[in-house]
Order: structure tokens, then sequence, then C-alpha cells
């Protein structure tokens, strides 16, 4: 491991320990009780909760509307007991400076120890070229696959690796989201099936506001080509340009697709360790 991530993931912890990860929305039943583990089998019929639009119309208990016109959907053991997925993106875009590799897994080490806080079944997923599931996702300092030298983005392996994901709970992918596909295309398949779907985007000072000038040349983080560049206030101006609209699409399509899209600026947040942003958002507490 090129970087000694301890120190950090130890920090984190002990800002996470306070904190509590928020079920989605459908884990809680009518009366905002939670299941205990020992509820029974996953498709056992648990409780009822108000309709919300975009709820399965299959779910409506239509006796019940027949008899006192209240639109309720079923809720099953599975779904009130709350389980959150963390993707962590480790292509090597993500350690293109140390804070940014730094800053991504300790938001993910707040957000596991939140998630076991708050009694969620918690899995973390490495995302490389091989999504690698975490043998002690509730324990960071105890996570094996922390390298961040993948060659592939989850923009190109989230279709390769997606079967392995589970339905109906929180899903959460920490990555900078600098790859060329379609986001809409990737965030419609990363919210399938999902709950609530969250996206925390990590950049870093280098990403926004690259400090450099003259002749470069640039090695691409995952792909080792090298491409030399003339980089004036005019080609800096025209790159931070392309990221703008490149945000403006990810935002477009978390939109569209349901997506929560959170963008941390690396530094700043190891500076600050500000979780405004998230409890804001609804996301811890």
């Amino acid at each position: 491991m090129p970087l000694d991530f301890r120190p950090t993931l130890k920090t984190a912890l002990e800002k996470g320990r306070l904190l509590s990860l928020s079920p989605p929305l459908h884990s809680q039943g009518r009366d905002g009780r939670r299941l205990s583990r020992r509820h029974g089998n996953a498709l056992e019929f648990a409780d009822y909760r108000e309709y919300q639009p975009g709820d399965d119309l299959r779910r409506l208990d239509w006796r019940v509307f027949a008899r006192n016109d209240q639109l309720l959907t079923k809720q099953f053991s599975e779904e009130i007991e709350p389980r959150c997925e963390l993707i962590v993106d480790q292509s090597a875009s993500q350690q293109i400076t140390p804070a940014k590799a730094q800053a991504t897994l300790a938001v993910a080490a707040i957000l596991a120890a939140a998630a076991e806080n708050a009694g969620f079944r918690l899995t973390v997923w490495q995302a490389a070229e091989q999504w690698r599931c975490e043998p002690q996702p509730e324990r960071p300092l105890e996570w094996q696959h922390l390298d961040f030298t993948a060659r592939r983005s989850p923009g190109e392996t989230l279709e390769e690796a997606c079967w392995q994901l589970r339905p109906r709970g929180l899903r959460i992918l920490l990555s900078d989201l600098l790859w060329p596909d379609s986001p809409r295309k990737f965030l419609q398949l990363l919210r399938e099936g999902t709950q609530s779907c969250l996206v925390l985007q990590m950049l870093s000072r280098a990403d926004l506001q690259p400090e450099l000038n003259g002749l470069v040349t640039l090695i691409d983080a995952e792909t080792a080509a090298e491409h030399s560049y003339f980089l004036d206030a005019e080609a800096l101006a025209q790159g931070q340009e392309r990221l703008r609209r490149h945000q403006n699409l990810w935002l477009e399509a978390a939109e569209n697709c349901g997506v929560v899209l959170l963008t941390l600026v690396a530094e700043q947040f190891l500076d600050t360790w500000d979780l405004q942003p998230l409890c804001q958002a609804g996301i811890l507490q």
C-alpha cells in the first residue's frame, strides 16, 4: 500500500461513532419502527406504509383501499431492516493526489461506522477490475483491498459486477466520476433495484484547478498513456469549462434517475472534516 491510510481512518472512525446513517425512506414502516434481524424470512410480510409516487403498484393492497380509501403498500422484512452497500472506486485516478485517496476512504469509513450505529447490514465493495467484497465491512482498519491502482473505472466495470449487488437497500458510490461514458446509463444501472441511491463525488483541487503551465507531459493515471500539451491560461480555461459541462451532465442524469449526488473537495474535507453537506442531504444524523 503506497499510502498509510490508518491515521486518517482512525480519525474518521472517531467522527463516525457519533453519527447514524439515515435509513432509506422506504425502509421504515408506517410508524417508523424497524424489525429485528430475527424477524423471519426476507419475503415475509412485515408492515404497511403509505403509497408514494414511484412505488411499485403491484405492492398496493387494494383490499385496504376498498375498505377505507387509503393507499398502502406492503413492506417485507428485508425492506424494513435496512441494508447498505458502499462501493469505493479503486481506480488509479482516485490517487492522483494523496488527499483524494485519503478523503475517499475517510468518508467511506464514516459511513461504515454510521451504518453500524444505525443497525444496517453493511457490505463494502472495492471497485477495481474485479470487484472485491470486504470480509470485515464494519471494520475499516481491517479493509484488505485498498490500493487505488485499478486501470478501469466503475463506468467500465459496473455492468460486469452489478449481478453481485443486493436489491432493496441503500447503495452509495464514492468516486471522482472522471470517465467519459454516459452518466445516465451508469446511474440507471447503479440505481436499479435500490430503495435509495447516493453518489459522493470526491475531487481534488488539482482536478478543479490544475497548477500547470507551459509544455507539459500528462500521464493518464489509469492507462499510463502519455500526452504532451502546451498549457496556457486559455487552455486551462477550456479544461475547466469541459469539467463544468461534465459535472452538469452528471447532475442532470442524477436528477432524472432519482440519485442524490454530492461533490466534496478532498483537501477541504480533510482540513475541516465538515459533514454538514451529508447531514443536510439527510444521509447522516
